[in-house]
């Protein structure tokens, strides 16, 4: 709640300076201010700072901020999955009805959640960011939820190969891009991530962090074992399906995403 209130603050000094560096701060404030709304749940308000109709919307292209733009078409389809999740899991427990009934709205917001998160992979992949990977992983996962399996896999394998791809410059626990042949860590258990050092190793794997990485390395390693295989031609992808498809049936994305309890304000004293 305080971040909120201080990012509330300063994108008000922003929009009063009117120079084209608060600009760009506005639109990061803005996007910080969704960020902090999804880790408490709050994916409603979260998406008013990412919709397409919105001034930093308009702010990030006219100003051609890519960064911005993957930042906001990502945030906007996570909120957008998330929230259409959460709304219906609530129907669900308070429904007497028997049996899973997915209402048109339910069905409309993953559609759009998957057009966003599209998006935000296909800009990414224009300006080689790192939020491709995020963002196929989440595409994945809501291709899942909407019934369309075979998307759903072909988004799963994508990510994949891009961590891959990318294990090779860059330390999964930072997620700071190195030389190939700067001096890292391996992981022993899939071969493929990297690591500057051994606490950027259990950074990785930690609980927590739900915004800065989609899933921890640990959930995500066998899969990465499996597909290094591929990548090496040791192995087809179609051998890999009843693994990715377990993979999504775990739902990790979802559970690493339950909302973060409000603490209290501190009432004085000491413990």
């Amino acid at each position: 709640d305080k971040s909120i209130g201080l990012l509330e603050q300063a994108r008000a000094i922003a929009q009063e300076v009117k120079s084209d560096r608060s600009v760009r701060f506005d639109v990061r404030s803005a996007g910080a201010l969704g960020r902090c709304n999804t880790s408490l749940g709050e994916y409603a308000q979260a998406t008013t700072y990412h919709t397409m109709d919105t001034e930093q919307w308009n702010i990030a292209q006219e100003a051609n901020l890519p960064c911005d733009l993957v930042g906001s078409s990502f945030v906007q389809g996570m909120c957008l999955w998330a929230q259409a999740r959460a709304e219906h899991h609530a129907a669900v427990a308070t429904s007497a009805l028997p049996g899973t009934v997915f209402p048109a709205a339910y069905i409309e917001s993953l559609r759009s959640a998957a057009q966003w998160l599209g998006t935000a992979s296909e800009l990414a992949k224009t300006h080689r960011f790192v939020e491709q990977g995020d963002a196929l992983l989440h595409l994945s996962c809501a291709w899942f939820d909407l019934g369309k399996e075979t998307e759903a896999l072909a988004a799963l394998k994508q990510f994949l190969q891009e961590e891959v791809y990318r294990a090779r410059r860059q330390c999964r626990g930072c997620r700071q891009s190195r030389g190939e042949d700067a001096p890292m860590l391996t992981c022993g258990g899939c071969g493929v991530a990297r690591f500057c050092s051994e606490k950027h190793q259990r950074l990785a794997s930690r609980k927590g962090d739900r915004l800065r990485k989609a899933v921890r390395h640990k959930d995500v390693c066998p899969l990465l074992k499996k597909w290094r295989r591929v990548s090496q031609g040791k192995a087809t992808a179609v051998s890999c399906t009843p693994d990715l498809l377990e993979f999504l049936r775990q739902d990790l994305l979802w559970r690493h995403l339950v909302p973060l309890p409000r603490v209290p304000p501190h009432s004085g004293g000491c413990n």
